[in-house]
């Protein structure tokens, strides 16, 4: 589904990525770890549209997407969640939702003016679109309440349910367990597997191991901006190297 092929970024002098391949199989989750520094979250950068590579090729699901800011990826079906959830606290968690939606009729004047039927009935398709996501995860009895007022684990499901808006092939999720109590960490991982179920793609960064284990069909360990190895959970945390270099008392 995402194809990933000798992508490099510089800051100046500092080589910060280069990677030869690194493929995301459609409706798996992959893991991307490594130690702090290793380059995963800018790889995620660069695959997201926050940074233009250097050199190198990203494909999705077959169309070159390389370079493309996020908009125009989330267009495509690639969307990106962040280690510190960037919700919108000013809004409710049901309009937090509604405003991720893409190409709605209502954004155009036009259509506001000579379209309002087919407006209002895109509106209604969008609530219940959001409903039925938020009453997966127990959160549409809090829809109408601010996302300021949301835990740090109900904010990183809230990022996940605002990506599943745009109906994504692909969503990158970097360190979703990072701050969230076991409990909740529970919950997001089980909405993760039961997206995967229905075709979702997923990549993910996290450095909580148990999470990496139970949601990933494999993995890749990365160091100094390079992918090293590649391969199932357990082999990767039993290579020797891994657990000397990188690893460590992660696992």
């Amino acid at each position: 589904m995402l194809k990933i092929s000798d992508l490099t970024k510089k800051f100046g002098a500092f080589q910060a990525l280069n990677v030869g391949q690194i493929d995301i199989p459609r409706g798996q989750v992959t893991g991307i770890v490594g130690p702090n520094g290793a380059g995963k979250t800018t790889l995620f950068n660069t695959v997201g549209g926050a940074f233009r590579p250097d050199t190198g090729q990203v494909m999705l699901d077959g169309t070159d997407i390389t370079g493309l800011p996020p908009h125009k990826l989330a267009e495509q079906g690639l969307v990106r969640t962040f280690q510190i959830s960037r919700d919108l606290g000013a809004l409710t968690i049901l309009e937090n939702l509604l405003l991720a939606r893409p190409g709605q009729l209502g954004e155009s004047i036009t259509a506001s003016l000579f379209s309002r039927a087919r407006i209002r009935a895109e509106e209604e398709n969008a609530v219940e679109q959001a409903r039925t996501l938020l009453e997966r995860v127990d959160l549409w009895r809090l829809a109408d309440q601010s996302a300021a007022n949301l835990s740090g684990g109900q904010k990183k499901l809230l990022e996940v349910l605002r990506a599943m808006m745009l109906s994504p092939k692909v969503i990158l999720l970097d360190e979703p367990a990072a701050g969230v109590a076991p409990t909740m960490e529970g919950v997001l991982a089980d909405f993760i597997l039961s997206l995967k179920a229905e075709g979702v793609t997923f990549a993910i960064v996290e450095h909580d191991m148990e999470m990496i284990e139970r949601l990933c069909d494999s993995v890749y360990v990365m160091t100094e901006g390079r992918e090293m190895m590649h391969g199932s959970f357990h082999e990767v945390t039993s290579d020797p190297r891994v657990l000397e270099a990188y690893l460590g008392s992660m696992v």
